[in-house]
């Protein structure tokens, strides 16, 4: 008995070590780490900053993300100073499953500012964050240095998103997506590889005149396309092939049905070899096709899952 009983406890580690931590932490907690909250009524009656510190000096983590987001609101653009000085003095959360639910709003709000200080200020983070990755990747870290580094830079990435026609922006996520270092961080679905390619494909787009979205599809196929098979899984090639059908996923159904339409002219009209077999290029342009149809079956699905949630 004695040793089926630590058998049970081994399992029950395993699992939980192996058990992502959105699954061990509550709906709540998944909401406020979303940005899916309600400001409470005691901090949105506050007009001033002065009457917010008490709130932003506050031992809950949760009244000190709704202190910053309501400071946001009161100063705008004149926040980005004291949003800076929030986010370099919030310590990392120690606990197991904790993210630093602070450091998120502080940047969500930077974004919603979307001034060029804005800009300036999510970069800066940014390159910190970056440049300190060589230590945190080395197994000598905290799991609160890893978990805080693997936290924050995806949001970043994801923030920066809007400045992706910007060098400095650019620059920044290029090196980033080809850096080596990055492959200490292929995790799915939000690792900082993946976000890392979306906003550099985007930013290449953009500097090959490459905006309509139609011709932006077919980029982004023709380069899923040339990636080199097999695609492996924890690979760069697998972490490029999913940041294009990130993209391709934001996408409209319309202009996706219409690429389905023209392949299968495509198909039809494409000519077979001598012995009346399928080309390479059918087989090409099938592909094409499977990847568009499975994206928008994934979405329907999605769309469907959203719509049987908002009416429970």
């Amino acid at each position: 008995m004695k040793n089926l009983i630590n058998v049970v406890v081994i399992v029950c580690l395993i699992f939980c070590a192996s058990t992502p931590a959105q699954v061990l932490i509550n709906k709540e907690y998944l909401q406020w780490i979303k940005g899916e909250f309600e400001v409470p009524a005691e901090i949105k009656m506050q007009r001033k900053v002065d009457g917010l510190q008490p709130f932003l000096d506050s031992k809950s983590e949760f009244t000190r993300m709704a202190a910053v987001r309501r400071l946001a609101e009161i100063e705008g653009p004149n926040s980005i100073g004291l949003l800076l000085e929030v986010f370099r003095k919030e310590p990392v959360p120690k606990g197991l499953h904790d993210v630093p639910l602070v450091k998120l709003e502080a940047i969500r709000r930077l974004g919603t500012i979307g001034t060029e200080q804005a800009k300036s200020a999510l970069l800066g983070i940014l390159k910190d964050y970056w440049q300190r990755g060589s230590n945190i990747k080395d197994d000598n870290s905290s799991r609160v240095d890893h978990r805080d580094f693997r936290t924050m830079i995806p949001l970043l990435i994801k923030t920066l998103d809007r400045w992706g026609e910007d060098k400095d922006v650019f620059k920044i996520v290029e090196t980033i997506a080809f850096s080596d270092d990055v492959k200490e961080f292929y995790t799915y679905p939000n690792d900082i590889g993946q976000r890392a390619w979306e906003v550099y494909l985007k930013g290449t787009m953009i500097r090959q005149g490459i905006l309509e979205e139609k011709d932006s599809a077919i980029y982004l196929l023709n380069f899923i396309e040339d990636i080199e098979k097999p695609i492996a899984y924890r690979t760069l090639k697998s972490v490029k092939k999913r940041a294009a059908i990130a993209i391709l996923h934001q996408h409209s159904d319309s202009n996706l049905s219409a690429l389905i339409k023209e392949f299968n002219d495509q198909i039809k009209k494409e000519p077979r070899d001598s012995k009346g077999f399928l080309t390479e290029r059918h087989n090409i342009l099938r592909r094409k096709k499977g990847t568009i149809n499975k994206i928008l079956k994934e979405k329907k699905e999605k769309e469907e899952k959203a719509i049987k949630k908002e009416a429970k």
